[in-house]
């Protein structure tokens, strides 16, 4: 059974909310600091600007879900 677009987005998403974490204490800062939404968003822009996470996403679902 192959992952859903739904499952593949969601994987894309937590995986672009660790990068822009580990960004954001990797700077000094601490992530309690930032609203989620601001998180949300730069994660957002993380995946639009490097598809490589949801092609990894998708790889990473489809070989769970085998």
């Amino acid at each position: 059974m192959k992952a859903t677009q739904a499952q593949i987005k969601t994987e894309a998403m937590r995986a672009a909310k660790r990068i822009v974490k580990a960004e954001i204490v990797k700077a000094g800062d601490k992530v309690s600091s930032f609203a989620a939404k601001d998180i949300t968003d730069w994660a957002k822009e993380v995946i639009s600007r490097n598809p490589n996470i949801t092609k990894n996403a998708k790889r990473r679902l489809n070989r769970i879900h085998q």
